[in-house]
C-alpha cells in the first residue's frame, strides 16, 4: 500500500492570488490616481483567478 500525500496548504493558483491581493492592497494605500487603478487591476486580476477563469 502506498502512503498518499496531501498538501493542507493552498493551490499554488491561490497563493498567486493572494500574492496580487497583497500588492494591490499596498497599491491602494497611495494617494495618486495611477496606483489606485492599477490596485484594481491586481484586485481583478485575483478574483479572474480565483473564479477560474486563468489557469495556473
Amino acid at each position: 500500500m502506498t502512503p498518499e500525500y496531501r498538501h493542507n496548504g493552498p493551490t499554488p493558483t491561490e497563493r498567486i492570488a493572494d500574492y496580487l491581493d497583497s500588492r494591490a492592497d499596498r497599491f491602494a494605500k497611495e494617494s495618486s490616481s495611477d496606483a489606485r487603478i492599477r490596485a484594481n487591476a491586481l484586485r481583478v486580476e485575483a478574483s479572474n483567478i480565483r473564479a477560474g477563469l486563468i489557469e495556473g
